[in-house]
């Protein structure tokens, strides 16, 4: 429904989507014909799979951030995605960590290490890179740069 959304109405509503817009289409006022086209290079998903309750703010519980991690190597399989930008430091830190530790590169932000390589049952490669998330500072601009570098990674 959130992108959705932003395919029909640029949603100054919903500040966090239209970060995410902008940053994808690399355009402050994407057209509608932009906002398609971008929004179809990608998948858009929470991590944590149940609601966190309603209002800025909430954090998952201890059995929510077990949930998302057990139904994590089933989405990375399902999407099948070259790149994840994760959004959020909390996020970041409650992920599982790789089986298969591939070497740090990146630099968004300052954790380390800053991109982790998921490798899926079939041996999809997932690159996941850290973000601060937009209700903690992240810009559509910085988000533009986290995407570019990643898409920019061998």
């Amino acid at each position: 429904m959130l992108v959705e959304n932003q395919l029909h109405e640029p949603a100054e509503k919903n500040g966090f989507m239209l970060k995410l817009t902008r940053a994808l289409c690399n355009q402050t006022w994407p057209s509608p014909e932009d906002r398609q086209l971008a929004w179809q290079s990608v998948a858009f998903t929470n991590y944590v799979p149940v609601s966190v309750g309603y209002g800025a703010r909430r954090r998952p519980a201890p059995a929510a951030w077990r949930q998302a991690a057990d139904e994590w190597p089933d989405l990375l399989e399902k999407l099948s995605p070259r790149n994840i930008i994760i959004l959020g430091l909390s996020l970041w830190d409650n992920m599982p960590s790789p089986k298969n530790a591939a070497g740090a590169v990146g630099k968004f932000p300052q954790r380390s290490p800053a991109v982790r390589e998921y490798v899926t049952e079939s041996g999809n490669v997932t690159r996941c890179w850290c973000h601060w998330h937009p209700s903690a500072g992240a810009s559509a601009d910085s988000l533009r740069d986290v995407i570019a570098e990643a898409e920019n990674a061998a």
